[in-house]
């Protein structure tokens, strides 16, 4: 296995402890993991969860806001 796709796991569970949400910087620093690095993530568990009726959404909060 892949470390993008180890890390899409990470990232799947740890998703599913945030039911409200949370934002890409507080994801880098619990995951320990860059900025590149979430983004390869978040497209990997993307693809994985293409077929499924769960996704990994993001909003815009406003002009200048985290992601979340």
């Amino acid at each position: 296995m892949g470390q993008t796709t180890a890390r899409a796991g990470e990232l799947f569970d740890y998703a599913v402890t945030k039911p409200n949400g949370f934002e890409l910087r507080q994801a880098e620093r619990e995951l320990g993991c860059t900025k590149d690095q979430l983004s390869r993530a978040i497209r990997a568990l993307r693809s994985i969860l293409a077929g499924d009726e769960i996704n990994l959404i993001c909003n815009n909060q406003g002009f200048g806001q985290p992601m979340r």
